[in-house]
This record gives structure tokens, C-alpha cells and sequence, in this order.
């Protein structure tokens, strides 16, 4: 298929034939979109025609894993030697399970002080300007 022929529809379809993880489909798609874009800038194509287009699988459930990177001694010794707002940051990390991005875009109304939940709904990574959704679906929690 020529350049100028491809659309949007053509790669979603190629992309519904894969039997891969939507981290992979989003993998193989970035450097596809970094290179229509580079062609649209170069005046091959008229218009990326992904652009502004993301493709999401539905998720299959996974099974939960429990990950425990660190004991209960080596908590402790790392809170003990936390100082500050890291501290904290230490002792959320530790009993909420949450990622760093989910952490950094915590605000105060996500915390529901009487029933003792935190709400989880977005992420903020590096390279965002603005809070993103999670990583998954199943990332939005409490």
C-alpha cells in the first residue's frame, strides 16, 4: 500500500488482527505515528491520519498478583531514615500499592478522610503536561 492510501481505518484493522498486549499495539504504533507525522511535515501526506487517535483493546481481567518489593523490616528502616513529606509519600507508597504517577497526581479531594478510601483516577508522568487516565482500567481504584 502506498502512503497517500493509508487511513486510520486500515491500521486499526491491522491492529485488531494482533494477538498482543495493548502496551505492545501501543509500542508498534508510536514510531508509526512519529512517521506520518514526520511525512505529513515533509508534505508526502496532506494529513496523518492518526493523529489524534489512540487504539485501546479491551482489557482481559488479569489475575491479581500481590508485589511486596520490600519486607516489613525494610519499610520500617526506610520510613525511619525518611524525613518530611517523603516520609509520607514512603508510608502511602507502602500500604496503598499506588505508582509513583498515581501518587504525584494525588490531590487532596481524592482523599475521603471519613471513610478512610483514597480515590485513584489519574496518573502524571515526565512527559505529560496534564494528568493522564491510568495505566489501566483496573488502575482506577480505591
Amino acid at each position: 500500500m502506498t502512503l497517500h492510501m493509508l487511513t486510520r481505518a486500515d491500521v486499526r484493522n491491522w491492529v485488531a488482527s494482533m494477538d498482543c498486549s495493548n502496551k505492545r499495539i501501543i509500542n508498534i504504533l508510536s514510531p508509526l505515528r512519529a512517521a506520518l507525522q514526520d511525512a505529513q511535515h515533509d508534505d508526502l501526506i496532506p494529513v496523518n491520519p492518526l493523529f489524534g487517535w489512540t487504539y485501546k483493546r479491551n482489557e482481559t481481567a488479569k489475575e491479581k498478583t500481590h508485589v511486596d518489593p520490600f519486607n516489613a523490616e525494610e519499610q520500617a528502616a526506610i520510613i525511619k531514615a525518611a524525613a518530611g513529606s517523603i516520609k509520607n509519600q514512603c508510608i502511602v507508597f507502602f500500604w496503598t500499592g499506588m505508582r509513583t504517577s498515581e501518587l504525584i497526581a494525588l490531590e487532596w479531594t481524592d482523599i475521603d478522610w471519613k471513610r478512610k478510601k483514597i480515590k485513584i483516577n489519574k496518573a502524571h508522568t515526565y512527559a505529560a503536561k496534564n494528568d493522564e487516565s491510568t495505566k489501566t482500567k483496573s488502575s482506577n481504584r480505591e
